[in-house]
């Protein structure tokens, strides 16, 4: 399984715990309180798709779940090969 994983479980929560912190700070770039949901509207493909700082902070703790549980699981398989 380790040959695998493309990156490390911990760099994986690592990043989710930045993409989500930031999340969080953008608000206060834009002078509103701080976690308050922002909405940007890009056209892609010619479609207009909305996107939220919601939700890049529900991947960015999906990210911190997810790397934390991986390097847990990782960690309990290598005191098993004893």
């Amino acid at each position: 399984m380790r040959r695998a994983i493309v990156f490390h479980p911990l760099t994986i929560a690592g990043a989710g715990l930045l993409l989500a912190t930031l999340s969080g700070l953008l608000s206060m770039v834009f002078h509103v309180p701080f976690m308050t949901g922002l909405w940007v509207y890009p056209i892609i493909l010619g479609e207009e798709v909305p996107l939220s700082s919601v939700m890049t902070f529900d991947i960015g703790v999906y990210l911190v779940v997810v790397g934390a549980v991986t390097s847990i699981a990782l960690s309990l398989e290598e005191r098993g090969e004893d």
